[in-house]
């Protein structure tokens, strides 16, 4: 996916709150300041909160694919009104630009291996 969106303009529409202002704001935690730096690679346009409730597409890559959601069109259409008030075209309404919308987990710790 990397390949496919570098040298792209990308719109952000997320709705992991915190997500939207980290470029603005200067960091104090090294794996926060990771994370920006990974997003700093990418033309960003603009990164824009959305409401749980309203995100259609929320978990979808995260989805097994024998999960019957897990169709070419599931969450193009929702019965949720999306508020969007700049021109982006709005996440809930089919669009052949959109590439994939994703959320971000955070991986889970590994226990450390002793040294004998």
């Amino acid at each position: 996916m990397r390949t496919l969106v570098l040298g792209r303009t990308v719109y952000i529409h997320t709705d992991h709150c915190p997500i939207c202002g980290m470029l603005r704001k200067p960091v104090n935690n090294r794996r926060i300041e990771r994370v920006a730096n990974l997003i700093q690679e990418y033309r960003i346009a603009e990164m824009k909160h959305i409401n749980g409730k309203s995100n259609c597409l929320a978990d979808y890559l995260s989805r097994p694919s024998d999960d019957p959601l897990f169709d070419v069109d599931y969450g193009l259409e929702s019965k949720l009104p999306c508020s969007t008030s700049s021109n982006l075209p709005n996440p809930c309404q089919p669009s052949k630009n959109i590439l994939a919308y994703m959320t971000l987990r955070p991986r889970q710790k590994i226990p450390a291996l002793g040294v004998s």
